[in-house]
């Protein structure tokens, strides 16, 4: 009889493909995250169990990317989210009608250079749903209604992989929380090695690059997988083709 938590095997799928130096930055970002999200909001994720952050983030973002679609089958251009603030997440083919005509449906990631809100501020007995009200109330301004979907429908796909959260709303923080981990590891590993520029696959869903800039923060370029493109794209060419 398999033991095996359906989340442990959910990350190992995500991460088989990538290369092991690559799979071990990727956890150490993961557990440099989950000190954060326990200093946060109080929940604990040992380092034996980082896979249940990195399938927390995969759903989340799929969700995200999910949603995004069914934009595109209602027959809109373009389409954007912001999500707590720090990174804005969408398509757009209105630009150029022959470029999307030829294949060049744009989704895309964009890094948001916006100061966050400083860390809650935890006092004792704090519960977890009070700390996840908390950070959310000072993170997620806009797009309510769409993080609210993306929240609900996610919470049903981590049920399936065996994470029972106690609250679901604590789904955005800890995306969020590894998203800044992701962000400040690539730059800091910019610096540390003198490089132009440094280049990271997270988790099989896009790549972050850090580029020096002549401001002090480094200039944060997000690639989605080819996956994600074509997604979009498939999903935009059925769509227009039955119009």
């Amino acid at each position: 009889m398999n033991n095996t938590p359906k989340y442990v095997e959910y990350a190992h799928a995500i991460l088989k493909n990538m290369d092991q130096s690559e799979v071990d930055e990727n956890y150490n970002i993961l557990q440099a995250a989950a000190s954060t999200i326990e200093k946060t909001i109080d929940i604990r994720v040992e380092n034996t169990h980082l896979d249940i952050l990195v399938t927390m983030f995969d759903i989340t973002f799929k969700t995200i990317v999910k949603r995004i679609k069914m934009k595109v089958n209602e027959g809109k251009s373009h389409y954007r989210v912001i999500v707590a603030k720090r990174v804005e997440i969408g398509y757009d083919n209105a630009l150029d009608e022959d470029y999307e005509d030829n294949g060049g449906f744009m989704f895309y990631m964009k890094h948001l250079y916006l100061k966050q809100e400083e860390n809650i501020q935890r006092e004792y007995g704090d519960s977890v749903i009070e700390l996840c009200a908390m950070w959310n109330s000072m993170n997620v301004s806009s797009d309510m209604q769409f993080i609210a979907d993306v929240i609900s429908e996610a919470k049903s796909e981590l049920n399936k992989q065996d994470i029972a959260l106690e609250t679901d709303i604590c789904i955005i923080p800890i995306f969020a929380i590894i998203y800044d981990q992701l962000v400040d590891e690539v730059s800091k590993k910019r610096k540390e090695l003198g490089e132009f520029e440094y280049v990271l696959s997270f988790l099989s869903s896009f790549d972050v690059k850090a580029v020096q800039s002549d401001n002090m923060d480094d200039v944060i370029i997000f690639t989605p997988s080819i996956e994600y493109k074509l997604e979009l794209k498939d999903n935009h060419t059925a769509s227009a083709r039955y119009e």
